[in-house]
């Protein structure tokens, strides 16, 4: 789904000064495309950290990644390749190979059976497609994300944009609450917990009050609380409570690196189903419920849009990726550096 987005042009000769002990590739789980995008037997074409790959969804409906270019002549796969069954067919031999990596079909000339271009490993999460990157070649998940129960919230809305960044960079804007009060106009943020580290996930809790900011919803002022939590530096979540609303959402963040300049970041969001409590914008009780909650989450990712455009211009211009002008709680600064380099 793509919200309506202000116009922003980036500053494309601008280059940052990054951290020199920053990896532009980092370690963990990125997402790829989300599972609304991948309908049965179609093929995805995705720049991925420096790598092009293809993603596909087999008739069962297992999603596969691997690199796009065939090991034999290389040939793309993203264009022209055929999903059949549990498996994909090379364009130009006709090499066949199973969801398992396995030639199960030689070449129409009966060549010898080819290697199957490497397959990545993926995970299909609460509707993200997500791939687990590692910069030192080891192609097997050191961890994995908790379950995370959806069945009563609403399918992800979601926007995608295209900037100059780093992980790194959006990580650290979720936990850097005092530029909510100057960007984002929220009047009031006070720190509930402070960030708790268990391995790879971060999490931290505050209370707000904001009067245009991004969870506002239905024309009311916001009043919650809100937790943030890192599953690594490519993946956070916002659960938020709106006491006043009587509303639950999730919204996601998720940066991939496509190369060492460019990141692809994507947002999403979803609401709990259940009715908010009456107000004079509060829409008619007599829409049906499924409709209610559409709408509810349609409003909310086209704050939550506008809001992160907030940012870019920011962004855009920084001279480097660190923390020395960040304004934050004492303490998490500290704690998320330390955190985040198990991802270096």
């Amino acid at each position: 789904m793509n919200a309506a987005l202000p116009t922003f042009i980036p500053n494309s000769n601008f280059i940052r000064q990054e951290k020199p002990d920053i990896s532009p590739y980092p370690k963990g789980w990125f997402l790829i495309c989300f599972s609304d995008e991948l309908e049965k037997r179609a093929i995805l074409n995705r720049t991925f950290m420096g790598n092009e790959l293809i993603v596909f969804r087999s008739q069962s409906g297992k999603v596969n990644v691997v690199n796009a270019y065939c090991t034999h002549m290389g040939v793309h796969y993203g264009f022209g390749a055929s999903v059949i069954g549990e498996s994909i067919e090379c364009p130009f031999y006709g090499y066949c190979f199973n969801t398992n990596g396995h030639c199960i079909r030689a070449s129409k000339e009966k060549k010898a059976a080819q290697q199957m271009p490497r397959k990545w490993h993926c995970t299909e999460w609460n509707g993200l497609v997500l791939v687990f990157h590692n910069p030192d070649q080891d192609h097997f998940p050191s961890w994995e994300i908790p379950a995370l129960d959806s069945s009563e919230w609403t399918p992800l809305q979601h926007h995608s944009f295209t900037l100059k960044s780093h992980p790194l960079e959006i990580a650290e804007n979720g936990l850097d609450v005092g530029h909510l009060l100057d960007i984002h106009n929220f009047s009031y943020i006070e720190e509930d917990k402070a960030p708790q580290v268990n391995g790879e996930m971060l999490q931290a809790s505050f209370t707000l009050h904001g009067p245009k900011g991004i969870l506002r919803v239905l024309g009311k002022k916001a009043e919650g609380k809100f937790t943030t939590t890192h599953f690594g530096l490519g993946l956070s979540m916002l659960s938020t409570h709106i006491s006043n609303q009587g509303l639950q959402s999730r919204y996601f963040v998720l940066s991939t690196p496509i190369d060492q300049q460019n990141l692809a970041l994507h947002i999403a969001v979803s609401t709990k189903k259940e009715q908010p409590k009456k107000s004079r914008k509060t829409p008619p009780s007599f829409l049906p419920k499924s409709l209610l909650h559409k709408l509810i989450t349609q409003d909310s990712i086209k704050r939550m849009t506008t809001n992160v455009h907030l940012n870019f211009k920011i962004w855009d211009q920084k001279s480097q990726i660190g923390y020395k002008s960040r304004q934050a709680p004492s303490g998490i600064k500290q704690i998320f550096e330390r955190w985040a380099l198990q991802f270096e």
